[in-house]
């Protein structure tokens, strides 16, 4: 969003911006993003996922899920437990596939980067 160039990782902020531009009233914008924010919230898991983050965790890995968006999947019923922590784009300052949320990830994890990617 070029009026805000210092935003443009943050689709929360890009979605309620679009919300209300399009309605043109702050009340529906908001309405609008927490009736897709459930949805949101609400995802589709593929066959087997849920078993591999188990198998995982019980092997003693630290996971942490990494969003672009605004999900909160620590909050997720069927992922409670499933990870130590998460990283957004708002938070490493970038959207996925640039580097900062995996190095943000790996420094909370406690884990040494020998090299990075580009």
């Amino acid at each position: 969003m070029s009026s805000h160039p210092e935003s443009a990782h943050d689709f929360t902020f890009l979605r309620k911006r679009t919300l209300l531009r399009l309605l043109g009233c702050q009340r529906q914008a908001d309405d609008a993003f927490e009736a897709w924010f459930g949805v949101r919230n609400s995802p589709h898991f593929f066959e087997g996922a849920l078993e591999a983050l188990e198998e995982l965790r019980g092997r003693g890995f630290r996971l942490c899920a990494i969003t672009d968006g605004n999900s909160r999947p620590l909050e997720i019923p069927q992922l409670v437990g499933s990870f130590d922590f998460s990283v957004t784009s708002v938070e490493a300052g970038a959207p996925k596939p640039d580097p900062r949320p995996f190095l943000l990830a790996a420094r909370r994890a406690g884990a040494r980067c020998s090299s990075t990617w580009r």
